[in-house]
């Protein structure tokens, strides 16, 4: 798909499901609920496209594998990606997502997955990964109207070289949260009764060479 525009006024503006290696490329996209819907599908790719959905999510991954978004806008009426259970080793790299009413960027019992130079930013979090393990966010920016970054329940998730900041707080690892690591990063908040870094009900999480 490749100079495209789709757009649905109800529903997916693109829905893929049990589908491989399908390319969208310097495409608008947008849905009256979510703008891409990848279900169980691997290897497919977004790249220098727009992506809206006005009631949910920009994109959104159900047991979606080995996917990358490239040098692409998403934003949604809640969160901009949503990563959902079982979507595993995929990349967004060099691209903007930005949540409306939710987070910019959010991973939920998935793992592995790696959000690399870009922009996240959302009216509640900046991102967000929730029972989720081993997914890395590098040289990101995360901008949080609550919270920078905020992980629940995470197993060694990595953030490195990465600016949060939060209306409360730039990072927060809440309960279950356990050997997460942040480094070389800032975290600022801005608000003046709260901390830029919250470590609640976690154990073994690791701070190093940050502000």
């Amino acid at each position: 798909i490749s100079l495209s525009t789709i757009g649905a006024s109800v529903a997916y503006g693109l829905y893929i499901n049990d589908s491989e290696t399908t390319t969208v490329t310097q495409s608008m996209i947008s849905g009256g609920d979510t703008g891409v819907y990848f279900s169980d599908c691997k290897l497919n790719t977004i790249s220098l496209s727009t992506v809206t959905g006005i009631g949910s999510y920009g994109f959104y991954g159900n047991g979606a594998k080995f996917n990358r978004i490239m040098q692409s806008y998403l934003t949604g009426g809640v969160d901009g990606v949503n990563l959902d259970v079982g979507s595993n080793e995929n990349m967004v790299s060099q691209s903007t997502m930005v949540g409306v009413a939710g987070s910019g960027y959010v991973v939920t019992d998935a793992g592995q997955n790696t959000l690399t130079q870009s922009y996240a930013a959302g009216s509640v979090d900046g991102a967000t990964v929730s029972s989720g393990d081993d997914n890395v966010i590098d040289l990101s920016t995360m901008i949080g109207s609550t919270h920078g970054f905020y992980v629940f329940g995470g197993n060694s998730n990595m953030v490195s070289r990465s600016y949060m900041w939060g209306g409360s707080n730039g990072a927060y690892a809440d309960s279950g949260s356990v050997l997460n690591t942040i480094s070389l990063s800032t975290m600022i908040s801005s608000a003046v009764d709260a901390a830029a870094l919250v470590l609640y009900g976690g154990s073994s999480n690791t701070i190093v060479d940050s502000y």
